[in-house]
């Protein structure tokens, strides 16, 4: 074998290795992270009271399933496309319409319109990009 073609298999199973650590670091970090949410979000429901909820208790409630969500999402897409890369493009497109749904969601407690209007579009062209790569890019 020629020197270039050792360096390139020597530079391909580098980067394998350091892709599957970060992979590794990575779904460590959310699942703890989701544990950590689970638990806050669990105190959160345990201290509401129903008859004097105010929009903030709400707000730090809708932010804490969606973060629980967002957790989940960056697991199971890491986990899922560990075998295919090209399905990252997928996962971030996927955790980019959770964030924008939750704006949507928070936008909406806090009666702030404008950034309401702002989020919808966000999740409008996330919903259209995410339409895009599942039926044009990946083909599933």
């Amino acid at each position: 074998m020629s020197i270039a073609r050792k360096f390139s298999r020597f530079i391909s199973r580098f980067g394998h290795w350091v892709t599957t650590v970060i992979e590794f670091v990575v779904l460590i970090s959310a699942t703890f992270l989701a544990g950590l949410a689970i638990y806050v979000m669990v105190r959160q429901f345990m201290s509401v009271e129903i008859i004097t909820t105010s929009t903030a208790e709400l707000t730090m409630l809708v932010n804490s399933v969606f973060m629980l969500i967002i957790f989940a999402e960056i697991v199971r897409c890491v986990a899922a496309a560990h075998g295919r890369p090209e399905a990252y493009v997928l996962a971030v497109a996927e955790a980019g319409f959770v964030i924008a749904v939750r704006e949507i969601f928070v936008s909406a407690l806090t009666h702030q319109y404008r950034n309401l209007l702002i989020s919808s579009g966000a999740a409008l062209i996330m919903g259209i990009t995410l339409w895009i790569i599942r039926s044009k890019v990946l083909k599933t």
